[in-house]
């Protein structure tokens, strides 16, 4: 991977890491930081055997899955990560 693409995958990870830590009342420990680390490592071991993945794609999407976790009160987290996503 280059270096602009491990550039914009440690910024990912900091700013959505900041979402975990500002909503950490708000979400459920079972999906909170720990929870991304560990889709993370389940993807490392993925990406050896799926050779034709778009491995930065597949970075990108494990760290943003989460983000909209803190507003499971207001409906499908899933589309709002989605829409926090969309901001970067």
């Amino acid at each position: 991977m280059d270096q602009k693409a491990q550039n914009l995958l440690s910024s990912l990870e900091l700013i959505a890491k900041s979402y975990f830590i500002r909503y950490k009342n708000k979400i459920n420990c079972a999906h909170d930081w720990s929870h991304v680390l560990r889709v993370k490592r389940n993807c490392e071991k993925i990406l050896q055997y799926e050779t034709s993945a778009n491995r930065l794609e597949v970075q990108i999407a494990v760290i943003l899955h989460d983000i909209g976790r803190f507003k499971d009160d207001l409906g499908d987290h899933a589309e709002w990560s989605y829409l926090s996503q969309k901001k970067f």
